[in-house]
């Protein structure tokens, strides 16, 4: 291989790269954030690689069970159900989260988006919606 041919794929390297990082600072949309109104959960629509995901972060330190997930993007809702325990995560501070991916486009300007967590407590259902900005 030439020192011409190297410094070509050096230059092709170098200028997708800048290309990448350009995209990234500029085109690029930022996470949607909530927290509810109990302080009991929070969410965040986020990019993850290729597609969007909500993650629902358990904020309380009560003994609980998420019964379903309903994310509301500009009133057309999805429903997700059967989180089961094994499923929690734990973040670095602790806390227990779990994902889900049934909102995967990025979030759209002129959108309202917005998700619903049902739980169970002591054996009694309760309801939450969250906004997200």
């Amino acid at each position: 291989m030439s020192i011409k041919q190297m410094k070509i794929g050096m230059l092709t390297i170098f200028i997708a790269f800048i290309s990448y990082l350009f995209y990234q600072t500029f085109f690029r949309s930022p996470p949607l954030q909530g927290q509810s109104q109990s302080g009991n959960w929070a969410a965040e629509y986020y990019e993850n690689d290729v597609y969007w995901e909500t993650k629902i972060t358990k904020l309380s330190e009560a003994d609980i069970e998420i019964t379903k997930v309903i994310c509301i993007d500009n009133g057309e809702t999805s429903e997700f159900s059967g989180f089961s325990r094994e499923e929690w995560m734990k973040d670095s501070n602790g806390k227990y989260y779990v994902t889900t991916n049934i909102l995967a486009d990025a979030p759209e300007d002129n959108h309202s988006y917005q998700v619903q967590v049902h739980w169970l407590q002591n054996e009694k259902e309760y309801e939450e919606t969250i906004t997200l900005k």
